[in-house]
């Protein structure tokens, strides 16, 4: 009941959060991290070809990491302004909040998703978390519904998300058979 309030509570903030920023405000700002990630390594050897030589404070390999990595997020940061002022200009505003919204709850669910991973591992060292993540509605669907991303992670990880997933559809199948007995069918 508890996980369900924080996980809900969690999905309507990041629906909210995406109707009143957008769609690519929420790409653009994902799109920076990781374009910052991927391409730093690539590009700070030039940075560092014209720093070494100087006497800095920081070493000149540290440096031309961060110097590369907030170029990279300024340049996706101009590019995400003028797709923004596109948007405006052309009317495009109102879908690009509805997407938005679509947006902020995939990148909701994706959090729920690892909250819930990390929520695995605990359980192993608080009982407390067990019924926790077995009690949640949220948790429930999440696992029956996102079962074939799991073969996407690691193996350890992919143990625990089929675990999980089994004894879910366990429970589901024991309600569709209890459900019946009662109807009388």
């Amino acid at each position: 009941m508890i996980l369900d309030i924080v996980l809900g509570v969690l999905l309507v903030l990041l629906f909210l959060r995406g109707i009143y920023k957008g769609a690519i405000y929420m790409v653009f700002g994902l799109a920076k991290v990781i374009l910052a990630i991927i391409f730093t390594p690539v590009f700070k050897g030039y940075i560092y070809e014209y720093i070494k030589d100087y006497n800095l404070w920081l070493s000149p390999n540290i440096l031309a990491y961060i110097i590369t990595f907030m170029i990279i997020i300024i340049i996706v940061t101009i590019i995400q302004e003028i797709f923004t002022k596109f948007v405006k200009i052309t009317g495009l505003g109102t879908f690009d909040r509805l997407l938005g919204a679509v947006v902020g709850i995939l990148e909701g669910v994706v959090l729920a998703f690892f909250i819930i991973i990390a929520m695995l591992y605990a359980k192993d060292y608080n009982n407390s978390l067990t019924d926790t993540l077995y009690s949640s509605k949220i948790a429930y669907n999440l696992s029956l519904y996102t079962h074939d991303i799991n073969e996407r992670f690691p193996e350890k990880i992919r143990e625990k998300l089929d675990n999980f997933y089994y004894e879910n559809k366990k429970r589901e199948l024991k309600d569709k058979i209890l459900n019946k007995l009662e109807i009388g069918e």
